[in-house]
């Protein structure tokens, strides 16, 4: 399953899932080159948006 959602006007967030409704990988675009989105699960530590 794939959902698109916009948080905030900076950026938007892509998130495919399985069949259990669990996520299995996301993308964000952001317009705004001076937005760095970050995002944590409970299962890693925060991530940058464009970092490895």
């Amino acid at each position: 399953m794939r959902n698109v959602y916009r948080p905030r006007p900076e950026y938007w967030v892509e998130v495919i899932s399985n069949k259990l409704d669990a996520s299995v990988t996301y993308a964000v675009t952001s317009c705004d080159p001076s937005f760095p989105p970050a995002f944590s699960t409970t299962c890693s530590p925060t991530t940058r948006a464009g970092s490895a």
